[in-house]
């Protein structure tokens, strides 16, 4: 009988395990000749078998360990998934036969009966590492891999291995202390859906995997790429946001591999399912050319950093380990930092997802080439500047609400009451950050700086002159978030910490270039250049840490002071402005008393010259309007002086100042 030429891997393998079983059944006839008590007794011939002293078998159907020969030939020209599974996991000969076996049994479930034949016992009618042993090696085609193996050590092994691998199962005996080359053993679902062309995850490892953001490759990181394409373990490292999935993307890809993010987090705990899991992880790296990338969790979480460690330890699969700093475990990897694209690498990276100059923002926003890729899709194909600015800050996601307080910008230029100079000051700064693009880019002056290109300010003036809101006016022309950052919230007794702090808020907003509003600066400024003890040591230390981090910043960082007389000008010099906010004099005063009630308040008489000559900031004057406006809807609904002059009073026993009659005048026995 000829083997047919267009008969497929799998039917081939299934003849093939026939053929096997038929000849292992024609040895057991003949050897059971005469034997009339149906396996319920143990023959003299099984024992003289057993112990090795049995007589020569008969000779085997010739036609038989013909066919089988044709068919092994037949299998050999072809390159089946067994083939594949095999060479993956480096299986033995008799790893592969198990397999095959088993597979054949998911085929075809008429064999069952012939298991519980070869096994003597109907009660099992199921695949054993012995049956498939005993299949496979008998004389007299003994496979010369198998030939001179210890029987009941090479069978253990065998299935040791497939288990470990997580190819096959052991099950339950059906009968206590049975040994292991007896169990009944079973395909895992997810092999026999892969032997079948069937592309899934484990149901276990699904649990773990999320996807993985890619965006364009920068040409620095293309080298990179190229450089490791044959590492199976890379260690990479540099702060987040750098581009360092679309890297692992591209040195998986050239491996042949696809890679996925591996959440430690969601990692069974240490116990039974861990382990299983970890399997899975490993087989399917093996089965699908999977790489898992994995970084440490964001917050303290013990059982989270275990799992991290048994991941980038113990998981035998291409791993990506994304980290600030070199890893320190036991396991060799491949480290290399990884920094964000410079802002022209930004430029050209735009313009392949978008076919766009974006000289401006680049300017603005440090964006990784995963979050250009996010901006380009969430822009949905416009190119206009004010819906790409618009897309490019809703990108931006800040996780320091510990250290930062948004503040929701509504203020004009109007509502400033504020002399000339320290106006036309304010408005360089914003000319300033608005035309980065053209004096750094296009004029070439980034080339010149190798630091100091962040724009710093510094606000000094008593509490209430209009410091934030400077601030929140700068933000609304430039149309940038602002952040308040309280300085005297963030220095820490602990050394180390107030840096630590410092630099969490840096790193969340050097994506966006949102404006930095350091405020009570004064925690942290002194003169302390003098350095006396190891405090001011110290204090030195984190000033100028903040001072480097302003400096280096691409965006607008202001700090604010209400006593900048008390800080040094070693450190006034480091900042590129310093503006004034004085206490307002009198027709300031006036004035902002005027903006302080919206055009649609319903005013009564008012003498705000009157109120001008109070002396008090525009802070306080702010919330006594507010205050009277209260005063006056509870009242009847007209906002008079006799409002006002309650509400001041009031704020005036908030902040401790006396009232005086040189002062209020005839206002100050409470006269309307």
């Amino acid at each position: 009988m000829t083997v047919a030429a267009t008969s497929t891997a799998y039917e081939l393998e299934l003849r093939r395990v026939r053929l096997l079983l038929r000849r292992r059944v024609d040895v057991l006839r003949k050897s059971w000749q005469g034997d009339d008590f149906g396996g319920n007794v143990i023959s003299d011939m099984q024992v003289d078998r057993i112990l090795g002293e049995a007589p020569e078998e008969a000779p085997l159907d010739p036609a038989l360990l013909f066919e089988l020969e044709e068919v092994e030939r037949a299998l050999a020209e072809q390159h089946s998934p067994l083939d594949e599974l095999a060479e993956a996991f480096r299986l033995t000969r008799l790893e592969r036969e198990i397999v095959t076996m088993l597979f054949a049994a998911e085929l075809d479930p008429r064999l069952e009966l012939l298991f519980g034949y070869l096994h003597d016992d109907v009660s099992r009618k199921y695949v054993s590492a012995w049956l498939v042993w005993t299949a496979v090696a008998t004389p007299p085609l003994l496979p010369p891999p198998l030939r001179g193996v210890s029987e009941s050590g090479g069978v253990a092994t065998a299935v040791h291995n497939l288990s470990e691998h997580a190819l096959v199962h052991v099950e339950p005996p059906p009968q206590p202390a049975m040994p292991i080359a007896l169990r009944p053993l079973r395909l895992d679902a997810r092999i026999i859906d892969h032997l079948q062309g069937i592309v899934r995850f484990d149901a276990l490892v699904d649990e773990v995997l999320r996807p993985l953001e890619r965006g364009p490759l920068s040409r620095e990181h293309a080298q990179i790429a190229d450089a490791l394409a044959h590492e199976t373990h890379v260690n990479l490292i540099g702060s987040s946001q750098t581009g360092k999935e679309t890297l692992a993307h591209s040195i998986a890809q050239r491996a042949g591999r696809s890679v996925h993010r591996l959440d430690p987090r969601r990692l069974p705990p240490l116990g039974p399912e861990r382990t299983a899991t970890m399997r899975a992880l490993a087989r399917d790296a093996k089965l699908l050319r999977l790489a898992y990338y994995v970084q440490p969790p964001e917050r303290d979480d013990v059982n989270s950093e275990v799992a991290m460690l048994d991941i980038v330890e113990m998981l035998d699969a291409p791993l990506f380990v994304d980290t600030r700093d070199a890893w320190g475990g036991a396991r060799r990897l491949a480290i290399v930092r990884v920094e964000r694209p410079d802002r022209n690498a930004q430029r050209i990276l735009w313009r392949e997802v978008l076919d766009i100059d974006a000289a401006d923002l680049v300017q603005q926003f440090d964006f990784s080439p995963e979050m250009i890729a996010r901006a380009a899709r969430a822009a949905g194909g416009a190119t206009d500047a004010r819906t790409l600015w618009e897309v490019c800050q809703q990108q931006v996601s800040w996780r320091i609400d510990d250290l930062a307080q948004r503040i929701t910008t509504r203020q004009q230029w109007d509502d400033l009451v504020l002399d000339a100079d320290p106006t036309a000051q304010l408005r360089e700064i914003a000319s300033q950050v608005a035309q980065r693009a053209r004096v750094y880019e296009r004029w070439g002056f980034a080339a010149r700086l190798t630091r100091g290109r962040g724009i710093t300010a510094l606000f000094a003036g008593p509490s209430g002159t209009g410091k934030t809101m400077a601030a929140e006016i700068l933000a609304g022309e430039l149309g940038l978030e602002l952040y308040r950052i309280d300085l005297a919230g963030v220095v820490s007794k602990y050394i180390g910490e107030s840096e630590k702090n410092l630099r969490r808020v840096f790193d969340a907003a050097e994506q966006s270039g949102a404006i930095l509003f350091f405020d009570e600066a004064d925690a942290l400024f002194g003169k302390r250049t003098e350095v006396k003890d190891s405090h001011d040591l110290y204090a030195n230390i984190q000033v100028n840490y903040l001072l480097q981090r302003m400096e280096d910043y691409a965006g607008l960082a202001i700090l604010a002071t209400n006593r900048k007389g008390s800080l040094d000008r070693a450190f006034l010099r480091r900042l590129r402005f310093v503006v004034d906010f004085p206490f307002p004099e009198a027709d300031a005063r006036a004035r902002i008393w005027r903006n302080a009630f919206p055009p649609d308040a319903p005013l009564g008489r008012i003498d705000f010259e009157f109120l001008g000559r109070l002396e008090i900031a525009g802070g306080n004057i702010r919330n006594i309007a507010l205050g009277a406006a209260f005063l006056a809807a509870a009242d009847g609904g007209t906002i008079d002086e006799r409002h006002v002059m309650h509400a001041v009073r009031r704020e005036y026993a908030k902040i401790q100042k006396l009232v005086t009659e040189d002062e209020f005048g005839r206002h100050y026995r409470g006269r309307a």
